[in-house]
């Protein structure tokens, strides 16, 4: 299947007519890209083919619950005063090797009592009043609604099943579809009404009218799961959409300085702690220089004082010693001369006394200071001690105070840093009603949770009435007639579709495991983190195996890994169904990071299908990732919306990049 061209006439953002050619120039350019802003209308395009194919069976984003009706009238554009909207699709198909050629259009207009849609199928260039009145069926030929999920999604949407539970819901409902099995379970759940009903035939009116009522009560209680599972699981990928808005939004936040704003107390008092700190180094090194500590300016001048200190006090001590000795001597030479020495001997006596008195006086320092002994010894004790004390305590408080001062230049910086309440108010508004919104929801979403539990176990008691109402207690009774016989062979029946259900899905999981594992080993950076991957046939659930042969849970992946391993979830399903359909990605790289973008834009993309239509915004495909991916692209499409019409126009070219990257192209 290829889609020629898309045309849509006041639908959603798209005022007027609007033609968009989607043939793929050549095989080796399958890829079409579409570029726009936020609210500039790609998911209205997925939703647009969806709708045009599908009818009410569309899984659109945007129908939330309401009627059908509803949504086709909301659907309407309103800039112009439009009441009717037209969606068309061209596309060929290939049906028992020929060509066929259709054109779909789905049209509808608003009136005072409902609004309901029109179907006309043209084939091969004629109108076909069968498939027109039998599309439903048709269309389930070549892309049954069942798996379009697998080829039409929103990537934002996959982060869901990068939750190996989600993942295992997805995976059990597309072998399932895929396999056909769906028809089994309709057929199981059809032989067990005509079971019911048989054994009912031989129960009392009364009690059969009591399982009517327990029958409708279940049937009720089926339907409300169903619309609560929905809405749950719209809160679910609404909730993983808040919250990547809301980390784009933080890291905004911090750019800005939102961070610091929140800190700003705290880094106030970290400023005051640090200017405290480095006047307490201050006043320290004020009191070192109220001291003796200045005096180490002057060190060697007090040293040589010291000296000359010492000296002086050693010439006052020779000179009280010369006094004593020159009378010491005159006794000596007067005792001696009572002896009546010779009187050369007298002589050379008093010779060597008084030179040696001589020799001691030449050693005398002439007084220059005439310091004081307490002088002498306060001179001691400052050159000895509290010099040596204030050299060794001077560079760690030196140390201290360059440490504050470091410390509180750093806090100063920050706390100048800090933005004005001015300058976020804007961005913290939008925050806190982001955070608020997910507050709302995820209170929402577990009351959600908590009425899905209450509604199966209600469900679950209504199956256990039904059950205790259609117990066999009549057994000998039914032996012999004909309803003993059916119900046998429905008993025989059911054994039989349950064996060959789980031969089917054991039989056919082994091709669908090879198939999802070649295409994550494609698209991971790390080539041999997973060598292994199973799916259990009863829960669904993804097994994977690591480089040491080891189970590796898929909790233990990265977040970007865990996400292009629900990528190749959906496409190993899609290349498991066979069928050579579109694919069609809004929001093809969710928040990926920059290594695991470059896998999907260089080895998922250009080999996803032979068509593939990217819907992406100008943060995703740009870029090195709009370079890589060229080579495959066959037609960009910038998608332009204009706020004084309040319409979006499809303009050729790619945000700055030419419309054409093929001369076969065209815009229509």
């Amino acid at each position: 299947m290829i889609i020629d061209q898309l045309i849509l006439h006041d639908f959603g953002q798209y005022g007027g007519r609007v033609v968009v050619d989607l043939t793929p120039p050549s095989p080796e350019q399958p890829i079409i890209l579409f570029g726009g802003l936020n609210g500039a209308g790609k998911t209205t395009l997925l939703d647009a083919i969806q709708l045009c194919l599908f009818g009410p069976l569309a899984r659109s984003s945007r129908r939330e619950g309401v009627s059908y009706e509803q949504y086709l009238d909301g659907s309407i554009h309103r800039g112009n005063g439009a009441n009717s909207a037209t969606i068309e699709l061209r596309f060929r198909h290939m049906s028992h090797g020929e060509e066929q050629l259709y054109h779909v259009k789905r049209s509808w207009r608003r009136t005072p009592k409902s609004c309901k849609d029109q179907l006309e199928v043209v084939r091969n260039h004629r109108f076909d009043a069968m498939a027109t009145e039998h599309w439903a069926e048709q269309v389930e030929e070549f892309l049954p609604s069942r798996i379009a999920h697998l080829f039409l999604f929103d990537g934002e949407q996959i982060e869901a099943y990068a939750d190996p539970r989600s993942s295992s819901g997805l995976i059990e409902t597309a072998v399932y579809n895929l396999l056909g099995l769906d028809l089994v379970e309709k057929l199981g759940s059809d032989l067990s009404v005509i079971e019911r009903r048989r054994r009912m035939e031989a129960r009392p009116q009364e009690e059969q009218d009591q399982l009517k009522v327990l029958e409708l009560r279940r049937e009720e209680l089926r339907d409300r799961i169903e619309v609560v599972h929905a809405e749950h699981a719209k809160r679910e990928a609404e909730l993983g959409r808040i919250a990547s808005l809301r980390t784009r939004l933080e890291e905004r936040f911090r750019k800005e300085g939102g961070h610091l704003y929140e800190r700003r107390g705290e880094l106030e008092r970290t400023l005051s702690t640090a200017d405290a700190q480095f006047r307490a180094t201050e006043r320290a090194l004020r009191d070192a220089a109220a001291g003796a500590s200045p005096l180490l300016l002057v060190l060697p001048l007090l040293q040589r004082t010291a000296k000359q200190v010492r000296a002086e006090s050693a010439s006052a001590q020779a000179l009280a010693t010369d006094k004593l000795l020159s009378q010491r001597d005159a006794d000596i030479v007067e005792t001696i001369a009572k002896q009546k020495p010779s009187s050369d001997l007298l002589k050379s006596l008093t010779d060597f006394l008084r030179d040696d008195r001589a020799k001691r006086r030449d050693s005398v320092e002439i007084p220059r200071l005439g310091v004081s002994d307490l002088g002498r010894e306060r001179l001691r004790e400052l050159t000895d001690e509290e010099l040596d004390a204030a050299r060794a305590m001077l560079p760690s408080l030196l140390d201290d105070q360059h440490s504050a001062w470091i410390a509180l230049e750093d806090a100063r910086n920050q706390v100048a840093a800090v933005p004005t309440a001015e300058a976020l108010t804007a961005l913290s508004a939008e925050r806190d009603e982001l955070i608020a919104r997910e507050a709302v929801m995820q209170t929402e979403q577990k009351a959600e949770g908590e009425q899905l539990d209450r509604l199966r176990r209600d469900l679950e008691r209504a199956q256990t009435e039904i059950s205790r109402f259609t117990a066999d207690d009549k057994e000998a009774q039914l032996a012999q007639d004909d309803r003993s016989r059916v119900l046998l062979h429905i008993s025989k029946v059911r054994d039989t579709l349950d064996k060959f259900r789980d031969a089917v899905i054991r039989r056919h999981l082994v091709r669908i495991e090879a198939l999802v594992l070649d295409s994550f080993q494609q698209l991971l950076r790390k080539k041999t983190l997973v060598v292994n991957l199973r799916i259990d046939p009863e829960s669904f659930q993804l097994a994977l195996t690591g480089r040491d042969g080891n189970p590796l849970p898929p909790d233990r992946l990265s977040a970007g890994e865990r996400q292009l391993l629900a990528t190749s979830v959906l496409w190993g399903l899609a290349r498991a169904s066979g069928r050579p359909l579109p694919m069609v990605i809004d929001t093809p790289l969710g928040r990926l990071d920059s290594s695991h973008r470059r896998r999907l834009v260089t080895h998922y993309f250009p080999l996803a299908s032979h068509q593939v239509i990217l819907l992406s915004t100008d943060e995703e495909i740009s870029g090195g990732y709009f370079e890589a991916l060229k080579p495959f692209v066959g037609r960009v499409y910038h998608l332009q919306f204009h706020e004084e019409r309040g319409t979006t126009s499809v303009e050729p070219g790619y945000f700055s990049e030419p419309g054409t990257i093929s001369e076969s192209a065209y815009v229509g």
